[in-house]
């Protein structure tokens, strides 16, 4: 049987070579990202081509935000999309600008001059990337009530709703728009797009803020408490079809975020109330050692041992309180941070108790061990 070897085409060994140049471009952008050059031979790279490369396009703006590039990865993102914005897929360059402006030097009248007068002109010459602009007219722009499920953020930006990146970009750019109406003062608004960036893609972060701003701001915009309430449900419910699907890190995440909601509302509450600081820092805690079980490299986080010692002790348990703050510091040795172990024997000083003999040789234990380490050098 003979065997016949075909050279490559000369179209797949040009794409191959482009593949490999890019590549080269942008790792010496990550390498080296104060260096202009790079970013702008990847630009030229793309741009001299004659059919689009939208996902290398996007690579290249993320890795220039991702190293503080963001002045770059605006130039070249709104470039690629004067280029290609009538190109199938073309919506992934608008959620990089939207990454970008999630992270750039805003402020409201920039988005509703400026960005939106761009945008208009995008939407304009592109008509398939109307209704996801339309979409950030409303995440930027639009007076809307606080929404606390899925379906209704859904509703509220459909064209950013069903794979992860778009909701994801969305998210960060409801976020942004979030804390520039707190900023101004516009509390209400400020709320509405923390929740919806929470409900449209779970954003733990968006849920800390809307919980926050809840608390600082109750008497102007939640006097009666029922859209904290809605909040904290929502985050129940999230959690409970977590559970049902054994999802461990989506769990200890959930877990997080409720207690330090019920931190910041000083509801300590005890191992029974799921309402509740303790309870739900405990939880944490024996989510993250499931999460270990099925992954030994996942790191250990401490603090959720000082959190749940911290609650203990300010319901006046403070033996319980001593053990746990031992075993943050404990924790903090094994992952070699010396100076958070010493923050957590503080608190065990702070505690103002008489200490049994076994937790005194366990605190000399943990003093010599964090004495030791930071005596080693700095690697």
């Amino acid at each position: 049987m003979r065997f016949i070897v075909t050279k490559p085409r000369h179209s797949e060994r040009t794409a191959g070579q482009l593949g490999k140049a890019y590549d080269s471009y942008i790792a010496a952008i990550a390498d080296k990202p104060e260096y202009q050059s790079a970013s702008e031979a990847a630009f030229r790279l793309l741009h001299s081509r004659p059919e689009p490369h939208i996902h290398e396009a996007v690579k290249l703006s993320e890795t220039l935000l991702s190293k503080g590039q963001a002045a770059s990865a605006e130039r070249y993102t709104k470039q690629y999309l004067d280029l290609w914005a009538k190109e199938p897929g073309s919506q992934r360059l608008l959620a990089a600008l939207l990454e970008y402006y999630a992270v750039a030097p805003l402020t409201l009248e920039t988005l509703q001059t400026q960005e939106w007068s761009y945008l208009q002109h995008l939407a304009a010459s592109a008509p398939a990337l109307g209704q996801p602009i339309g979409n950030i007219r409303v995440a930027c722009f639009d007076s809307f009530t606080p929404v606390f499920e899925h379906f209704q953020a859904r509703n509220l930006v459909p064209a950013w709703a069903n794979d992860e990146w778009q909701q994801g970009a969305m998210a960060g750019m409801l976020k942004r728009t979030g804390d520039l109406f707190r900023e101004a003062g516009k509390f209400r608004e400020a709320l509405a797009r923390y929740s919806a960036a929470w409900a449209l893609a779970g954003d733990s972060e968006a849920a800390l803020y809307a919980a926050s701003l809840l608390h600082e701001q109750r008497q102007l915009i939640d006097s009666n408490g029922q859209l904290f309430d809605q909040l904290v449900q929502g985050i129940f419910e999230v959690k409970g079809i977590q559970y049902s699907k054994q999802d461990w890190p989506n769990i200890l995440r959930l877990h997080t975020i409720l207690g330090t909601i019920f931190e910041q509302e000083k509801k300590w509450g005890s191992e029974s109330n799921s309402h509740s600081a303790i309870f739900q820092w405990r939880h944490a805690i024996y989510a993250e050692e499931q999460v270990r079980r099925a992954d030994p490299k996942f790191p250990r986080s401490p603090m959720l041992y000082m959190k749940l010692a911290s609650a203990y002790r300010d319901t006046g348990n403070g033996s319980v309180a001593l053990d746990l703050y031992l075993s943050a510091a404990d924790a903090f040795v094994a992952a070699s941070n010396p100076q958070q172990a010493r923050v957590a024997m503080k608190q065990v000083q702070s505690l103002n108790m008489k200490i049994a003999p076994a937790a005194q040789e366990r605190i000399q234990k943990l003093d010599f061990a964090i004495q030791e380490l930071s005596s080693k050098p700095q690697a």
